[in-house]
């Protein structure tokens, strides 16, 4: 079961009938920014639960996303490893509080030889809500709250929030009334309906803010299914301003064709069924609207159904910013990214 479904029980109203929001006591997510040295930039989304650590990590110097893994004693230190294409290349080892927003490390690289301390401080906190309907349709969402009192973080704590939670409730409402239509007698014995949805970040900036919702629902049928949306935010005089693509990418730039030719190119060797078999042989900027920003580069998602069957599941294209230096505006969003 993942981490942030295990929760305890907290009771609460919403909309009219009674649900339950659940909040782990012995669960903590935050995504923390920090610096190895003076010129290479880490960030990382860390899960900790009860003494066990998981998360991702992305680094500037490399331009990769990695993933975590380790734990912390009794005394609050943590040892993690970070893991590239499942090999090990470095660990941190220091002092976390999740809580309290900090983490006092060393890392080290694999042959123990070469060690740099370094400070992450958290930059958001993740709220994790449960509601259900009786015990057949069920809720969870989880969603970054950014700790800065600048009003542009302000301003996205209150769209994310605003959306997710109404996402919930709708979702309770509709599949209620819906569920009780179809499937009137329990002793049919169908699965309960389920709404899972995590909005998670992928960077974060004084300058940019970039997330990724992961939704996935079951309302009766074989199986359920995947869907992504992404909010890119500039922070420009005072205020958070949701960017598309374009925004990215000098006037009259054919980022569309450089975007949809890298993508195909990444889809085939990764062996996407439809790309493969020439079903999908082009991209447009719809086809492209779901993308994330990172250190490693501009990321696109492709849910199950767009690029193959369902059973290949979710496919991931990251750009490098390097492919893309001659047709990004350096006076746009990615300014501070691109060397």
């Amino acid at each position: 079961m993942p981490v942030f479904l295990r929760f305890c029980l907290v009771t609460i109203i919403l909309a009219g009938f009674s649900v339950a929001a659940f909040a782990d006591e012995n669960f903590e997510r935050g995504y923390f920014v920090g610096s190895i040295t003076n010129d290479i930039s880490v960030q990382m989304d860390l899960f900790v639960v009860s003494d066990t650590v998981t998360g991702s990590y992305y680094d500037s110097s490399k331009k990769l996303i990695s993933s975590i893994n380790g734990s912390i004693d009794k005394a609050g230190i943590a040892t993690l490893n970070i893991i590239n294409n499942e090999h090990i290349s470095g660990r941190l080892c220091g002092d976390v509080n999740v809580s309290e927003g900090t983490f006092y490390a060393v890392w080290t690289n694999v042959t123990g030889k070469k060690s740099v301390p370094f400070q992450f401080i958290k930059k958001a906190d993740y709220i994790c809500k449960k509601a259900n309907v009786g015990e057949i349709i069920e809720s969870v969402i989880v969603y970054p709250y950014f700790m800065s009192s600048f009003y542009p973080f302000k301003k996205i704590n209150g769209i994310i929030e605003e959306y997710m939670l109404t996402l919930q409730d709708e979702f309770l409402q509709n599949e209620k009334d819906a569920y009780f239509l179809e499937y009137r007698l329990i002793e049919y014995d169908m699965p309960g309906w389920s709404l899972h949805s995590e909005c998670s970040i992928h960077f974060y900036s004084d300058e940019l803010v970039s997330l990724l919702e992961n939704v996935y629902a079951y309302t009766g049928g074989a199986h359920g299914n995947t869907n992504y949306s992404s909010w890119n935010y500039w922070i420009q005089e005072g205020d958070a301003v949701l960017i598309d693509l374009n925004a990215l990418f000098l006037d009259k730039s054919d980022y569309v064709e450089v975007l949809a030719g890298f993508c195909l190119k990444d889809l085939k060797e990764q062996e996407a069924g439809w790309v493969t078999d020439g079903m999908v042989n082009s991209l447009d900027e719809i086809n492209l609207k779901v993308f994330t920003i990172s250190l490693a580069g501009i990321s696109f998602y492709f849910a199950p159904y767009e690029m193959g069957c369902y059973a290949e599941g979710t496919y991931t294209v990251t750009i490098p910013y390097s492919e893309l230096k001659d047709i990004i505006d350096l006076n746009g969003p990615l300014k501070t990214l691109v060397e």
